[in-house]
């Protein structure tokens, strides 16, 4: 018989196999339990419930700083800057430097008919 976990989308594989090993953990806790494959359950919620709380952490720390940025500098910063390099400056950003620089292609004029 076949594993179900082999039937799994690949993209979720990864995902499945971390939280398994982060209920294990718990491997105590899900033993000394009258249900332990309930307690897996529970546990592996609350351990995605913790993961939400801290991206919720971030997130707010991220919008604080920038709603503390004054008015003022976000006015100047957009506008000494063109908002496609705005845009490849936060890419640069999230990508924390692996982005690879954006080439322009030539375009070649047509000449003019007579």
């Amino acid at each position: 018989m076949a594993n179900w976990q082999d039937k799994i989308d690949l993209s979720l594989k990864d995902h499945l196999k971390r939280q398994i090993d982060e209920t294990h953990n718990s491997k105590e806790a899900m033993l000394s339990s009258d249900n332990p494959k309930l307690t897996q359950l529970w546990i592996a919620i609350a351990n995605l419930s913790r993961e939400i709380f801290e991206v919720n952490l971030r997130l707010k720390y991220l919008e604080r700083a920038m709603r503390d940025m004054s008015k003022e500098q976000r006015t100047t910063i957009m506008e000494t800057r063109k908002p496609s390099e705005e845009i490849e400056k936060a890419l640069k950003t999230i990508l924390k430097g692996k982005k690879k620089p954006v080439q322009k292609k030539a375009t070649k004029k047509k000449p003019k008919k007579k």
